[in-house]
């Protein structure tokens, strides 16, 4: 009987990118604007893949397909790459050739990444491996495949130079300003469809005329997980003297009530101040500003912590010198991600969790939350059973876990413990203490000793306040 192979480990975030493969002919600029890669895999088992080509001037160069892997599944494809012999390739092993395509493979496993790019990957010179490597991932078929139907994206206009095939007269009735689309009109809905309606099938020489002058058009389509992180915050944070009054724009995830630690700082404005991430670091998002405070999913809810958002407004200073931004709109940045953002709602004064535990992940896949206020108040939630439960500790209780908090030093942990696995719960507690907000994340089979104690304390609290109707 053979042996089982072990499993590979990678990481299972949605947002983490595990396998990509993907080829650029010469001239084209990267892999942004409208092109589809032949195919890239996420943490969770998300597969997008490039279809048939596409007119590019409607926001894609090709048809954006959508699918799942299972875990055997991608076990299977992630040892066919490390059999065939991929992370023993140099990571660009040719010169590369004049007006030659160049096809790329990156992994990104646990506990290495490896990129290897060929020049003119057709051709004899092409390695073995990777063209065996090449050729199973851009032959990948999801069982669910699916027809990706943009509805929103991004409409772009600039002056229109050099040799006119046609002159096509802008419709008033579209509502859209091309003089104002220099730097992007976002359009979703309808306007979104009769805008892209109306530019198939037209060339790339077509202008558009709007009074006096005349335009070039093309679409930037919202197709899931496309959009990369803006690299901005990191910047603001460094230097938020240099940004404060700046109107700004933040493409990244959303974080809640800070359910991840990562801005480790207390809310400026309000206790009902959320943060958002993106690739460079992490802000506040003033609860009091003009855009919805109440976005269609809860601050306190770790089953959000992956929505992607697409944020307008001012950088501001605290008295004290800390960033936030004051949000004038929010919108998903991700045709995928939700419903239309509700308008503006009275701003409700909520009171974060001093405790907080997400239990996410195992065999059924569970979604779970547990709450504790500074009151001794306890809120459970099961997103995925739709349960909840709530009570009330005693203070000897809320004393006790305090003090245990205390005695392992918990603002002085590490933000990680171990890597996710195939069917494991993984845990993130946070813990607010007047200035001071700390999560950690750990896993099933990674929790370090000093944990051990408060979460069984919080997971067996968890479980009584389910138990609570």
């Amino acid at each position: 009987m053979a042996t089982p192979r072990p499993e590979i480990a990678y990481d299972h975030d949605p947002a983490a990118l595990i396998v990509e493969a993907d080829t650029l002919s010469e001239g084209r600029p990267g892999t942004g604007g409208s092109h589809v890669p032949s195919l890239r895999l996420y943490g969770d088992g998300f597969v997008v893949y490039a279809g048939q080509p596409a007119p590019a001037n409607l926001g894609t160069d090709a048809i954006v397909m959508t699918g799942h892997l299972s875990e055997e599944e991608i076990q299977n494809i992630l040892w066919f790459i490390h059999e065939a012999g991929f992370f023993d390739l140099e990571e660009s092993p040719q010169s590369p050739p004049a007006d030659a395509d160049t096809a790329h493979i990156t992994v990104n496993l646990a506990d290495r990444s490896h990129r290897v790019q060929v020049h003119a990957p057709d051709s004899a010179g092409a390695p073995e491996a990777f063209t065996r490597v090449y050729e199973r991932l851009t032959e990948l078929r999801p069982a669910d495949a699916t027809l990706f139907e943009p509805d929103r994206g991004t409409l772009y206009a600039r002056l229109f130079a050099g040799q006119v095939s046609d002159v096509v007269r802008w419709p008033e009735e579209m509502g859209v300003n091309l003089a104002n689309a220099a730097t992007g009109i976002p359009l979703q809905g309808e306007i979104f469809k009769r805008v892209r309606h109306l530019l198939s099938g037209r060339p790339g020489r077509q202008a558009y005329r709007e009074d006096d002058s005349l335009y070039q058009l093309w679409l930037r389509v919202d197709w899931p997980r496309r959009l990369p992180l803006s690299h901005l915050l990191g910047r603001i944070l460094e230097s938020p003297q240099e940004f404060e009054g700046q109107e700004v724009t933040v493409v990244g995830y959303y974080r809640g009530w800070d359910l991840l630690g990562e801005a480790n700082a207390p809310p400026p404005v309000t206790r009902s101040d959320w943060v958002i991430a993106d690739a460079t670091g992490a802000i506040y998002v003033s609860a009091a500003s003009a855009a919805p405070a109440g976005l269609p999913f809860g601050p306190g809810s770790g089953n959000d912590l992956w929505r992607v958002l697409h944020l307008s407004g001012v950088v501001r200073l605290t008295a004290g010198g800390q960033p936030y931004l004051e949000a004038s709109q929010v919108q998903f940045a991700e045709a995928d991600e939700g419903p239309e953002v509700p308008e503006p709602a009275p701003l409700v004064e909520l009171a974060p969790p001093a405790i907080a535990l997400h239990r996410t992940g195992g065999l059924a896949g569970l979604v779970q939350h547990l709450y504790i206020y500074d009151d001794g108040r306890f809120v459970a939630e099961d997103d995925k059973r739709g349960q909840g439960g709530e009570g009330t500790l005693r203070a000897d209780e809320l004393d006790r876990l305090w003090t245990s908090l205390e005695e392992i030093g918990f603002f002085d942990l590490d933000n990680q413990y171990g890597l996710g696995c195939p069917d494991c719960f993984v845990y993130v507690i946070t813990v607010r203490q007047g200035e001071r907000v700390k999560a950690v994340r750990t896993f099933d089979g990674s929790v370090p000793e000093k944990l051990e104690g408060i979460l069984t304390s919080l997971v067996t609290l968890l479980d009584r306040g389910l138990e609570e109707k």
